[in-house]
C-alpha cells in the first residue's frame, strides 16, 4: 500500500510538471490583465493631445470589453466634441501653415497643402536662412528637403499634378524632422541626395524612397507614417514597414506601441496568424503577442475561450493570483528537475546504475 501511494505521488508530480511545462505560455496569458485604455486616454487629454487620445481609444473600441464600457463611450464623445470645435480646428490649420508642423490632422493637412505650392518650401528656407544670418544652427536636413521639394513642385506643375507622390513624401519627412522623429539613416541619405536633385533637376534617383514613404502614408495616416518611419534603421526596414502598414492599416502605430515592438520583431513568425487574432492578442500587451507567436493562432483562440470562462467565474481573482504565483516561483529548471527525478525514482534508475557497476 505504501509503495502504491509512493508511486502515485511520483506520477502526480510527473503529470503536474509536464502540464506546467506545456501550458506555461497559457498561464502567462491567464495571469495578464487586459489593457485598460481609459487611464492613458485621460492622460493624453490632460496634455491636450486630443488626436493621440482619439487614435488610442478608437483602437480599443473595436473590442467588446472596451466598447461595452459606458466610460469609454463618454470619453470618446468628449474627444470628438473638442476636435470638432471650429476654434480648435482653425488654430490647428494656422499652426500647420505657419510652422509646417501640427499634432492634429487638420494642421498636418494644411502643412502638406502649403508644401504643394512654393509656400512651404520657401517658408522653411527663409526660416533656416534667418538662422544662418543670426549665427544660429541651420538644419541642413530641412534645407535639403526644401530644395528637393522645390524640384518636386516644378515637376508637379510641369505634369499638371501627376507627380504629387513626391510632394506628399517630402512633406511627411519634413514633419518627421520637425518632430525630431527622423531616423539617422534617412538624415544621412537626404544630405547626400539633395545635391543630386538640385544638379539634375529631377527626383528619379530617389523615387523608390519617396514611393515607399508615400505608401506608408496611404496605408495609415500622416501621424502614423511619421512614427513608423522613425522605427526604421535602413532601407530594408522601410520596405518591411510598408508591408507592416499594408497589413494592419490605421491600427499599425497603436499596435506597435502597446506591444512594445513585439509584433514588429515577431512578424515573420506571425505570417500564418490572421490580423484579427493578432489585434486581439495585442489587448494583452506584449505577453499576448508572445503567446500567439509561440503556440499559434488556433491554440491561442482556444485559450481565449478558456479565459472567457475563467472571467465569468466567482474565483477569477484567486485563479489569476495562483497563476501569477506559479509563474513567479516555479521556474522551468525546477519543473524539469522534478520531472526527471520523479521519472528516475519511478523507474528505479538507481538499480540499473547498481547493476552496471
Amino acid at each position: 500500500m505504501v509503495k502504491f501511494i509512493y508511486r502515485l505521488l511520483l506520477l502526480c508530480i510527473i503529470l503536474f510538471s509536464v502540464n506546467l511545462l506545456s501550458m506555461r505560455d497559457y498561464f502567462v496569458l491567464a495571469s495578464t490583465t487586459r489593457i485598460n485604455p481609459i487611464p492613458h486616454t485621460e492622460e493624453l487629454i490632460s496634455q491636450d493631445k486630443y488626436a493621440d487620445a482619439d487614435e488610442y481609444l478608437r483602437y480599443f473600441m473595436q473590442f467588446d470589453y472596451v466598447k461595452d464600457d459606458i466610460n469609454s463611450s463618454g470619453l470618446l464623445k468628449q474627444i470628438e466634441d473638442r476636435r470638432s470645435d471650429l476654434g480648435y480646428i482653425t488654430q490647428k490649420i494656422y499652426e500647420g501653415i505657419a510652422t509646417g508642423h501640427s499634432d492634429e490632422l487638420s494642421g498636418q493637412l494644411s502643412a502638406i497643402g502649403s508644401d504643394f505650392l512654393f509656400i512651404g518650401d520657401i517658408r522653411d528656407l527663409i526660416i533656416e536662412g534667418s538662422h544662418y544670418i543670426d549665427d544660429k544652427a541651420v538644419d541642413e536636413v530641412l534645407v535639403a528637403l526644401s530644395s528637393i521639394g522645390l524640384v518636386a513642385t516644378l515637376s508637379t506643375l510641369a505634369t499638371v499634378g501627376t507627380t504629387s507622390v513626391p510632394k506628399i513624401a517630402i512633406s511627411t519627412m519634413k514633419i518627421a524632422r520637425k518632430s525630431k522623429l527622423m531616423p539617422k539613416w534617412l538624415i544621412s541619405l537626404l544630405k547626400k541626395e539633395s545635391k543630386i536633385a538640385k544638379d539634375s533637376k529631377n527626383l528619379k534617383h530617389i523615387e523608390p524612397l519617396l514611393g515607399n514613404i508615400h505608401q506608408i502614408y496611404k496605408n495609415t495616416n500622416l501621424k502614423a507614417s511619421i512614427h513608423l518611419l522613425s522605427h526604421t534603421t535602413n532601407y530594408n526596414d522601410l520596405r518591411a514597414m510598408v508591408r507592416f502598414s499594408k497589413r494592419f492599416g490605421k491600427d499599425s502605430l497603436v499596435l506597435k506601441n502597446i506591444t512594445k515592438n513585439t509584433v514588429w520583431k515577431n512578424l515573420p513568425k506571425l505570417q500564418k496568424s490572421s490580423s484579427k487574432s493578432i489585434l486581439l492578442a495585442s489587448t494583452y500587451g506584449k505577453n499576448g503577442i508572445s503567446v500567439i507567436t509561440k503556440v499559434g493562432e488556433k491554440a491561442f483562440l482556444r485559450n481565449i475561450k478558456l479565459l472567457k470562462g475563467i472571467s465569468k467565474s466567482t474565483y477569477r481573482g484567486n485563479i489569476q493570483e495562483l497563476l501569477k504565483w506559479i509563474l513567479k516561483n516555479i521556474s522551468n529548471s525546477m519543473l524539469w528537475s522534478s520531472l526527471l527525478l520523479s521519472i528516475g525514482l519511478l523507474l528505479r534508475v538507481w538499480r540499473v546504475i547498481f547493476i552496471f557497476r
